[in-house]
């Protein structure tokens, strides 16, 4: 029984992972703009996990400059320091 239920969980959960609604509706919560989350999405980042494997570090390594670099080629500008609060948390998210 507890196999079935963990079965049940991971499919959810891999569900969510790939939900672009449910990555939309996380990045306008925790202060994603609009405008930037549309250039995301045009660019190809539309779920967590595309944010999950959108570079070759992990968010608990202390060291975001790759997922920094990897967002500013996407964009296309600069991401400034405040914009790399939301951007680090749903990384996180994503990721774990």
């Amino acid at each position: 029984m507890q196999a079935f239920v963990a079965l049940g969980t991971t499919s959810n959960l891999c569900g969510a992972m790939e939900s672009k609604a449910s990555f939309a509706e996380r990045a306008k919560e925790i202060g994603v703009p609009d405008g930037t989350f549309t250039k995301l999405v045009t660019a190809g980042l539309d779920s967590f996990s595309k944010l999950a494997y959108v570079c070759a570090a992990n968010p608990t390594s202390g060291d975001d400059s790759k997922l920094k670099t990897a967002l500013e080629e996407l964009l296309g500008e600069v991401v400034t320091p405040v914009a790399m609060i939301s951007f680090r948390q749903l990384w996180f998210e994503a990721y774990t």
